[in-house]
C-alpha cells in the first residue's frame, strides 16, 4: 500500500511539473520509472478521485480539481475560490442557505467549495463529485457549454434517469434545452427526497471573459408544507442575490 501511494505521488509530481501542458501515459511511465500497466491503473484511480483529468487518449493527463484544491494552484486556489469566497460568505450570511461553488472538468462536475451548516453536506469533504444533470449548478454550466463539450457529457453519462432529469430523453432534448436557455439566468431545480423533503437548487454561471468557468449555487431543503410560502417570500430574493453574486465574481476574475 505504501509503495502504491509513493507511485501515485510520483505521478502527480511529474504531471504537476509539466502543468499546464498534458502528459501522455507513456511519458508518465517513462518519467516516473513505473511499469506502464501499473501507471495506467494508478492514473485511473487518480482520475476517479478527481486528482487527474484526461484531455484525450493521445495528449494525456493534467491535474484535476482535487489536486488544485490541495495545492492551492492559481487556477482554483488564489483565483476562482478566493474570488468567490467573499460573495459566498455574503450569500450565506444574508440568506442562511447552503452556498456552493462548482466546476466541470473532464465532463465531471465537482463542488470545489461550499458553506453549509450540515443541512445539505453532512460530511466535511473539501471537494466532492456531484451530479451534473440533477443539480442547478450543473445545468447552469451545461447551458453555457460548447457543442463538443455537451456531446462529451452525453457520451460519458448518456440519458439522465427519470429522477435526475425527466424532461431529457435524447441528446436532441439536451441541445434544445441549451439553445432555449438564457446564458446568464438563474437555473432552478426541484426534487423530492426519499425522506419526503423538497430539495430546491439555484445555479448561476460564472464567466471569465466569454467563457463559463463554473457556477455558484444555493441549495435549500424544505418540508412540503413550507414550499408554497418559500416560493412567494424567499425565491425572488435568492434569484436576485445569486445573479448579482455571479456577476460580481465574473467581473473580478
Amino acid at each position: 500500500m505504501i509503495a502504491s501511494v509513493q507511485k501515485a505521488m510520483r505521478i502527480l509530481s511529474a504531471i504537476a511539473d509539466r502543468a499546464p501542458e498534458p502528459m501522455p501515459l507513456c511519458e508518465i511511465a517513462d518519467r516516473t520509472k513505473i511499469n506502464k500497466s501499473t501507471a495506467s491503473h494508478i492514473v485511473d484511480t487518480l482520475m476517479q478521485e478527481g486528482f487527474l483529468v484526461r484531455i484525450s487518449s493521445s495528449r494525456g493527463y493534467v491535474l484535476g480539481p482535487a489536486a488544485y484544491c490541495l495545492t492551492g494552484f492559481e487556477r482554483y486556489g488564489r483565483d476562482l475560490i478566493s474570488t468567490s469566497r467573499p460573495v459566498m460568505q455574503y450569500l450565506y450570511k444574508t440568506l442562511g442557505y447552503c452556498v456552493v461553488l462548482a466546476v466541470i472538468e473532464g465532463s465531471t462536475k465537482y463542488v470545489i467549495d461550499y458553506i453549509d451548516d450540515g443541512t445539505i453536506f453532512e460530511q466535511k469533504e473539501k471537494i466532492r463529485r456531484d451530479d451534473i444533470y440533477r443539480t442547478a449548478t450543473g445545468r447552469a454550466i451545461l447551458e453555457n457549454m460548447s457543442d463538443s463539450e455537451l456531446m462529451a457529457v452525453w457520451e460519458k453519462y448518456g440519458k439522465p434517469s427519470e429522477k435526475e432529469w425527466s424532461e431529457i430523453e435524447t441528446y436532441e432534448d439536451l441541445v434544445r434545452y441549451k439553445s432555449t436557455s438564457s446564458s446568464r439566468d438563474v437555473t432552478v431545480t426541484r426534487a423530492e427526497g426519499e425522506d419526503g423533503a423538497v430539495n430546491i437548487g439555484y445555479g448561476a454561471p460564472i464567466f471569465r471573459g466569454m467563457t463559463c468557468v463554473g457556477a455558484i449555487g444555493i441549495a435549500v431543503k424544505l418540508k412540503k408544507s413550507e414550499e408554497k410560502g418559500f416560493y412567494i417570500k424567499e425565491q425572488p430574493k435568492i434569484k436576485s442575490l445569486l445573479q448579482k453574486g455571479a456577476f460580481t465574481i465574473s467581473e473580478r476574475l
